[in-house]
């Protein structure tokens, strides 16, 4: 039986057809062979009628669904309805209506309305065995909207199982990579439930119903452990590669950042060298991960990489999700005004192919980006258009959706309206650990707006899901760095302060540490260098030194050129220079050894 049959509209039209009088039946018959669209004076000819007296009739028709208005014709709603009256008349009637149709055509009557068969059509009647490919193609050069037209036609039809299946296959793919999820899940296991494809397409089946049922879970994903995926995936390449994606998310929303890691990367070196790469581009993470832990140039690489598979492939529908991760490392260095230019071709990108599941990420950016300028209404008209995707199933996971609009009401409302927020809707912020790896500013961030809100618990809370992220991974400094700038806030530690503010990679971050550091009150004592506090009293004079000459010094001492250190506090090599002369004579050292042996 083909995986299609138990469509509920293909149903109601063959309904329809039935419940019609007989000169209704009559009426479609003669239509039939006119055309999928055809004029009542032609059919009227051949009933030896007149337009008069078939107007019942063609209402008839017309108040059953099976033919609309189409101005000076009459259509077929659905192509299927008008094959299926072409195969229910008997060959007999059908060569004498054709032998009526030339004598009209000779007698002057007029040619019949011609309708250019499309593409699902001509698929569908002559090359069937095409068809998947061809949509495939179509969804990949020029995006989903281009190929679900397509597909309605071919969903429809008869035709051989195994086609049958593939174009499902191909079908779930495309409806779940346009925002409808659910509709790609339900698809997905009719595939798998007829069974009788070749197993490569029941392979990407069981792929497009894992992603479909990823998406759809959203926040709940962490609930569901990974090992549950591991059973239908076997001996699946397609599917094995997704439910690693899968699994990607899920470890890394549970706070296990190496497995997360370890598994995006693998399922991205497995992904490039498949036949399904083109299916399982969209659901990558692994860049977005190798951002998180700080691993910029591997993400780099990363990015790079899967920007000359979608030129080498012709995959130009997925350059939208690329240019997405591109706006988003830019915004993390801080550069602005280039992210909001990615982030906006993205967004174009994906409205004209149709993906509208990866437009929400970079409406995300755009909202991140606005957020960073002061545009608070900017930022507000992005995040309620990311939210109407998200009610709509049709969004990428991610938890910058809603660190993004906290960020939002904490800055326009105030704290104590942000931290109902984050008790309530928000709590996704808290409730995983995606956004204390993924945004170095979060966990100070949490840890400044609940002091303010006069919530000292939730403060603390704050930094020790930042401490014990950071012990739980000391390969990644990033994640330090994080913890240091969260303990600094709640200690008023200015030696945390200013260890963040010099070594946070991302920029909003070195910049909310250093105000931090600023906003702290002045010390009686001297002041501790950055590396370390002094262990004798009196051992220098730190007091003396401003915050960037105390950062210069640190930096200076650990052996970095005038250049590098310019380029990590993010100033001129000039104004570097300038500090350190003032360090050298603050603290009566000569050179960077002496200095190296004050601060060490």
């Amino acid at each position: 039986m083909p995986i299609h049959s138990e469509n509920p509209r293909s149903g109601q039209r063959r309904e329809r057809q039935e419940d019609l009088s007989e000169r209704g039946r009559q009426l479609l018959r003669v239509a039939a062979m006119l055309g999928l669209a055809f004029r009542i004076s032609d059919v009227a000819h051949l009933l030896q009628e007149t337009a008069a007296t078939l107007s019942p009739v063609v209402d008839e028709a017309l108040r059953n669904g099976v033919l609309r208005d189409q101005g000076e014709c009459l259509v077929f709603s659905d192509p299927a309805t008008r094959r299926r009256v072409l195969e229910q008349t008997p060959s007999a009637v059908v060569h004498a209506l054709r032998s009526d149709i030339d004598r009209m055509l000779g007698g002057g009557a007029g040619p019949p309305v011609v309708v250019t068969p499309t593409l699902g059509e001509i698929l569908r009647d002559y090359a069937p065995e095409k068809a998947p490919a061809v949509v495939r193609g179509l969804a990949l050069r020029k995006g989903p909207a281009a190929a679900e037209a397509v597909v309605a036609e071919l969903l429809g039809s008869g035709g051989s199982q195994p086609v049958d299946a593939e174009i499902g296959c191909v079908a779930a793919h495309v409806l779940l990579w346009s925002g409808r999820p659910g509709e790609a899940r339900d698809l997905a296991g009719r595939v798998l439930k007829a069974g009788a494809a070749r197993p490569a397409v029941l392979d990407q089946a069981r792929a497009a119903q894992l992603l479909a049922q990823h998406v759809q879970s959203g926040p709940q994903a962490a609930k569901h452990p990974p090992s549950a995926l591991d059973d239908r995936c076997r001996s699946a390449k397609a599917a094995e590669t997704a439910a690693k994606i899968v699994r990607a998310d899920l470890c890394w929303n549970d706070g296990k950042l190496s497995d997360g890691l370890r598994l995006a990367c693998e399922a991205a070196e497995e992904a490039s060298g498949t036949p399904s790469a083109w299916l399982l581009l969209p659901w990558l993470s692994d860049i977005d991960k190798l951002v998180a832990v700080g691993h910029s140039d591997a993400a780099g690489s990363a990015l790079r990489r899967a920007m000359r598979t979608i030129e080498a492939d012709m995959f130009h529908a997925h350059a939208g999700l690329f240019e997405t991760k591109h706006a988003h490392m830019l915004l993390r260095d801080g550069q602005l005004a280039a992210a909001a230019e990615r982030a906006s071709t993205a967004i174009t990108l994906c409205r004209e192919a149709g993906a509208s599941l990866v437009a929400a990420r970079a409406l995300a950016a755009l909202a991140g980006i606005a957020l960073r300028q002061g545009d608070l209404q900017s930022a507000s008209g992005y995040i309620a258009e990311y939210r109407a995707a998200q009610e709509a199933s049709a969004a990428l996971p991610s938890p910058q959706y809603d660190w993004i609009e906290l960020r939002l009401i904490a800055e326009r409302d105030g704290p104590r309206e942000a931290l109902r927020q984050l008790r309530g809707r928000l709590r996704g912020v808290t409730d995983s650990a995606a956004v204390f790896a993924e945004e170095p500013g979060a966990a100070a961030f949490l840890v400044r707006l609940s002091l303010a809100g006069g919530d000292r618990g939730l403060a603390e809370q704050a930094g020790a899901r930042a401490d014990q992220l950071a012990a739980a991974h000391p390969q990644f400094p990033v994640l330090t760095t994080t913890a240091a700038h969260a303990r600094g806030l709640l200690d008023g530690s200015r030696t945390q302060l200013a260890r963040a503010a010099i070594d946070h990679q991302d920029t909003w971050a070195a910049a909310c540490a250093a105000m931090d550091l600023e906003s702290l009150p002045p010390v009686d004592g001297p002041g501790p260098p950055i590396a370390a506090e002094p262990s004798r009293a009196g051992r220098a004079p730190w007091s003396k030194l401003t915050e960037r000459e105390t950062a210069v010094a640190q930096l200076a001492a650990e052996g970095l050129t005038n250049q590098q250190i310019a380029t990590r506090i993010r100033v001129s090599p000039h104004t570097v220079n300038y500090h350190l002369r003032g360090v050298f004579r603050k603290l009566n050292v000569r050179s960077r050894v002496e200095l190296a042996r004050q601060v060490h």
